[in-house]
């Protein structure tokens, strides 16, 4: 196996933990997120590009999507 296979290989690791770390938080399946890090990270993730993912998603659906209970307490007051 030459060089640019593994740089390959080791790109489409770092992508797919990525993409199911993506996933887990658009999903809201919060207790699988730790682990999907740390694996993104053994496989080369930086930590910028952890925060990042976050940060798109806090842009997108903000702190809680189904957090009712804030929302009735908004509409209380």
């Amino acid at each position: 196996m030459n060089k640019s296979a593994l740089i390959n290989n080791s790109d489409t690791l770092k992508v797919t933990a990525l993409l199911y770390f993506k996933e887990a938080l658009a999903q809201e399946r919060y207790e699988e997120c730790a682990e999907l890090i740390q694996a993104a990270k053994n496989f080369g993730v930086e930590q910028d590009e952890v925060k990042g993912i976050i940060n798109e998603h806090v842009a997108k659906f903000g702190l809680g999507r189904r957090n009712g209970a804030n929302q009735k307490k908004a509409g209380r007051f």
